[in-house]
């Protein structure tokens, strides 16, 4: 029940205090997951022979934008498919990033 208490004061409290009544406030969110570095679980050998680029699809990141209001814009950068750009960046008016300890060099 936690993270669902936490996802919605997020949402109420960050991200829709912005909005002014009578106008319709859409935001663009950016949901970056990093790369994951080439250790024994990265797989990234064996990925090729299933014909696949990433081997862990974050799905966490996933979820939350499922939680998001519909009608706000969602792009999905996953950075062990392909690079995080400039673009994507300014893109975005929010950006929200998932990752584990290892994805630490990737994130910062």
């Amino acid at each position: 029940m936690y993270f669902e208490e936490v996802a919605i004061q997020l949402n109420e409290e960050h991200l829709c205090n912005r909005h002014v009544p009578g106008e319709f406030n859409m935001k663009k969110i950016l949901l970056v997951y990093p790369h994951y570095p080439d250790t024994f679980w990265s797989f990234r050998y064996a990925l090729k022979f299933i014909g696949r680029k990433a081997s862990f699809p974050p799905l966490g990141l996933l979820t939350v934008a499922a939680m998001l209001p519909g009608e706000w814009e969602k792009r999905l950068v996953d950075m062990n498919v392909r690079p995080l750009t400039d673009e994507d960046l300014g893109w975005a008016d929010y950006v929200f990033i998932s990752a584990m300890s290892i994805q630490r060099k990737s994130a910062e």
